[in-house]
């Protein structure tokens, strides 16, 4: 037997490593100490180690080219980690996701962290939201900066807006638009859907088509009794010298149609006591109306009843009622026609059935034209 080949060495001695079937007194480089089978031998690191300990692939340090993470050589830190300036990977500190230099050094955060949602910027993992001035994105937890006239916002409006401007539809804006009103120091309100412009949700300044401002300065369909239309507004039916029930504007007047008891209505207005006639139902009834055409009826100035054939329109006056075409006739009748005028017609008709009758012959249209421009 060789002397020289050794085989096991006395773990007492200053070379108590076998390597190579030589005692050595510590393992080279890529090497590390294995005690299988109670023997103490030098045995090679897996391949990416530069050193390593106990096991082959329990890494202590690495080949060029490659880091150390978690007792191995890879060739790039995993997600959740960063490179060490020992080229060792070390596990970033919640929420951050990943990081860099350090481990809060953050450069994504973890979606979710003890049951809070973080949100990524710059560096820093924010907790429940982006701050004043970012938003995140659907299915992103990274803060992308808002519009500038922005506070808060999402991705395609404004939720709150920069001083002095004010949030309406998800922008900012310097002032109301029509049809808003200011509701506080930060939004525009709509006015209600009657009203064309308004200072608060009960204040009107201008109605829709269709409406009427009535004296609340709310835009109604309609006015309220004991009120007339002027085509914009609600105004009082008048309430002097006694008050109307109902009224409306006829000729530029607010005529009293019907009174609050015992009023009675006396021309266009309610009175307590006639001064003109007599009362009669809810009118004071004035003995004469000759001023009025066609009027049978009055109270003063105002016709209540029309002579037969006629009837009162919208503005009071009496107006012919042509029902039938022979209503027409009669109605054509009375337009008066210049006596000679008459004659002649009547002569030329004569004239005209003779020469048909007796000389047919002589008879034409001609003719006939040339015999009413002689009469």
């Amino acid at each position: 037997m060789d002397s020289s080949v050794c085989l096991s060495c006395y773990g007492w001695s200053t070379q108590p490593y076998l390597f190579n079937s030589t005692c050595i007194s510590a393992c080279p480089g890529t090497y590390y100490v294995s005690n299988a089978s109670g023997l103490a031998s030098c045995q090679p690191c897996a391949a990416n180690c530069s050193s390593c300990s106990v096991l082959s692939t329990n890494c202590s340090t690495c080949q060029p080219g490659y880091v150390l993470y978690n007792s191995q050589c890879i060739s790039s830190c995993p997600s959740f980690t960063y490179l060490s300036t020992n080229s060792s990977c070390l596990a970033c500190t919640a929420p951050c996701g990943n990081c860099t230099g350090t481990t809060t050094n953050c450069t994504s955060c973890l979606a979710s962290y003890s049951s809070t949602a973080y949100y990524y910027l710059a560096n820093q993992c924010h907790p429940g939201a982006c701050p004043s001035n970012y938003y995140s994105p659907a299915n992103d937890n990274n803060c992308l900066l808002c519009n500038s006239s922005c506070i808060t916002c999402t991705a395609s409006q404004c939720l709150s807006c920069n001083s002095p401007l004010l949030l309406y539809n998800g922008q900012c804006l310097n002032s109301c638009p029509s049809s808003t009103y200011q509701g506080n120091s930060t939004h525009c309100l709509s006015c209600p859907n009657s009203c064309s412009a308004c200072v608060n949700f009960s204040t009107c300044t201008a109605c829709n088509s269709g409406y009427l401002m009535d004296s609340s300065q709310f835009c109604v369909p309609s006015c309220p009794v004991s009120y007339y239309s002027d085509g914009t507004n609600c105004l009082l039916c008048p309430t002097t010298p006694a008050v109307c029930a109902t009224c409306s504007l006829i000729n530029q007047i607010a005529t009293c149609s019907t009174c609050q008891s015992p009023a009675l209505i006396e021309e266009y207005l309610c009175v307590n006591n006639c001064s003109i006639g007599t009362a009669s139902g809810q009118y004071c009834i004035s003995p004469n109306c000759s001023q009025l055409s066609n009027c049978l009826v009055c109270s003063g100035s105002r016709c209540i009843q029309c002579s037969s054939s006629y009837t009162l329109d919208n503005n009071l006056q009496c107006i012919q009622v042509i029902n039938t075409p022979s209503d027409a006739v009669a109605s054509f009748s009375e337009i008066p026609v210049p006596f000679p005028f008459l004659i002649a017609i009547i002569m030329v008709i004569i004239v005209s059935f003779f020469l048909r009758s007796h000389y047919p012959k002589m008879f034409s249209p001609l003719f006939v034209y040339a015999l009413a421009g002689v009469l």
